[in-house]
């Protein structure tokens, strides 16, 4: 936990919850998304999503690694639009544009030890990056819900934002990287639509607007500005990771199952300190 209440820790930045054209976020205001690249039956592709929490790890969900240790080979950070080899904004008369993206290898597949794959339980991982990335400005972590009035929080916040390139086990629907608002839903209507109890290790959000289902990843962040550690300007905090079975884009859209970062912390940091920080 020091690590994230060290004050030179810094975590959270972001630009503007504005978001330009419709979905589309301005360029480098989400800068601690991440891009999980596999090596599948020949093709290189991006099916997952996650979030980087400091130089060395992401936090993702765990049905994005758990049995795709050979197939997940790659982190892609600070990536904006997927297809162009440079991202740039207009800016009046200058054209404004991010540092090159970063790709790195893995060195630790973390995949949380309870993770159940049936009931989609404790679905939750960090990777370990195989170098540290120094933080710029289209780099940067994410903060995480570490003080018991931001793991409270969670069941507080009536609005979320969940952030991607609509990347699930299909591929990327989105060349570029969206936004979109997701309402959070009493975990009833989560118990109702799946048919079982829902746990306080899950969020309940979303259902509605079948679009706005579509833009997260898969293993990706549901976030929301919060006052953090005291700071007088807002932080943005990752509540829960996009579990599985959330993004969908088909004819009924259902709230989703989104793991409760809150109650994970403590895993988080355990799991960090133990496999070197």
């Amino acid at each position: 936990m020091s690590l994230f209440k060290d004050e030179n820790f810094d975590c959270g930045n972001f630009l503007s919850q504005r978001v330009a054209n419709g979905y589309e976020v301005k360029l480098s205001s989400r800068p601690w998304m991440t891009l999980l690249r596999y090596q599948q039956f020949g093709e290189s592709r991006f099916l997952c999503g996650g979030a980087m929490i400091s130089e060395r790890y992401i936090l993702t969900a765990a049905h994005c690694v758990h049995g795709l240790q050979n197939d997940l080979y790659e982190i892609r950070l600070g990536e904006h639009r997927i297809s162009t080899e440079e991202d740039c904004r207009q800016q009046g008369r200058k054209k404004k544009c991010a540092p090159p993206v970063v790709d790195v290898g893995i060195e630790k597949y973390l995949v949380h030890e309870k993770y159940d794959s049936r009931h989609i339980m404790n679905d939750i991982a960090l990777l370990k990056l195989n170098r540290s990335i120094p933080f710029q400005k289209h780099i940067k972590p994410i903060c995480l819900p570490i003080t018991d009035e931001l793991k409270e929080k969670a069941d507080q916040i009536s609005t979320y934002f969940v952030t991607g390139w609509g990347t699930t086990e299909n591929g990327s629907s989105s060349d570029v990287l969206l936004q979109a608002n997701v309402p959070l839903q009493p975990r009833s209507a989560c118990s109702q639509a799946y048919r079982r109890a829902v746990p306080l290790s899950q969020l309940c959000v979303g259902g509605g607007d079948l679009q706005d289902s579509c833009k997260g990843d898969s293993g990706g962040p549901l976030q929301a500005p919060a006052q953090y550690l005291g700071e007088y300007a807002p932080k943005m905090v990752e509540f829960g990771i996009v579990s599985q079975g959330v993004v969908t884009c088909g004819q009924v859209s259902l709230p989703g199952l989104y793991t409760n970062v809150g109650e994970y912390v403590q895993w988080i940091t355990d799991t960090m300190a133990s496999n070197g920080l």
